[in-house]
């Protein structure tokens, strides 16, 4: 199993806004630093950058606009070779040309 430095982020932002709210996210925080430290994470190195913003670019001329961060994962997972991604938002990700979704 894989993520992406990306998901790390969304993950531990969910856990820290919600201790914003008052809430006990220690426990939660740390269970998901032990979680990614169990798993290969991969960065957002030199050439992902430049890989988002095409992809977003030609996604937005076409009318496609996503998140942002998700442009970010699909140029990590491009960069890396990875055609697949499990997600809940596949139609963002279905409208990206070389990476095939599974959804949950």
């Amino acid at each position: 199993m894989i993520t992406t430095e990306i998901n790390r982020f969304e993950v531990l932002f969910g856990i820290f806004m919600n201790s914003a709210k008052g809430k006990i996210t220690e426990s939660r925080a740390s269970a998901a630093r032990e979680f990614f430290d169990s798993i290969d994470v991969l960065p957002f190195d030199q050439g992902c950058g430049e890989a988002a913003a095409q992809l977003l670019t030609n996604l937005a001329k076409g009318g496609a606009m996503i998140n942002q961060n998700d442009a970010f994962v699909a140029a990590i997972l491009s960069r890396n070779s990875c055609s697949k991604i499990v997600t809940r938002n596949a139609k963002d990700f279905m409208r990206i040309r070389g990476i095939t979704v599974v959804a949950y």
